[in-house]
């Protein structure tokens, strides 16, 4: 096959404004990045999940996220090479989504982002559970767990 033969269906590349990074073994991850991909993605985001071997590997390399936290928090890495989590990655992306742009000013109030960081803590923690809302079954993974540091205090 000829060199020429070769023609690119672009005329130019298009650098991301950045990548959403989500749990894709996750039901509500996936759910909830095939809700918010379309504006996302308006907005020059694109959505990847963790399990893309070369996203895994950017992490580690690129940002020196330990394999072991990975899937700790759902990630937004800018196009100006910084990498957010958790609540501090939605803030970012709720910019985007006009009903959510009143949390990025109440995050300014002081003592409302560690509060924002807690509480997607624990959701994250249990994010498993949420296939219970769509099929009505408790999984085990589900129970209320102690965090291993409050197992000290409370025995």
């Amino acid at each position: 096959m000829a060199s020429s033969a070769i023609q690119p269906t672009i005329s130019e590349y298009h650098f991301p404004a950045g990548w959403v990074v989500y749990d894709g073994e996750c039901d509500l991850c996936k759910r909830l990045a095939r809700r918010y991909r379309a504006v996302l993605e308006r907005h020059d985001y694109v959505l990847v999940p963790l399990q893309a071997p070369w996203m895994a590997a950017r992490l580690h390399i690129s940002y020196g996220i330990a394999p072991e936290k990975m899937l700790d928090e759902m990630r937004v890495l800018t196009g100006d090479g910084r990498a957010l989590a958790g609540a501090d990655a939605v803030l970012h992306l709720a910019r985007f989504v006009w009903w959510a742009r009143p949390f990025t000013l109440w995050a300014r109030i002081p003592g409302v982002r560690p509060l924002l960081r807690a509480a997607y803590r624990l959701v994250a923690r249990h994010r498993h559970c949420a296939s219970l809302l769509a099929h009505g079954a408790l999984k085990p993974s589900c129970a209320v767990d102690v965090h291993p540091a409050e197992k000290s205090h409370t025995a």
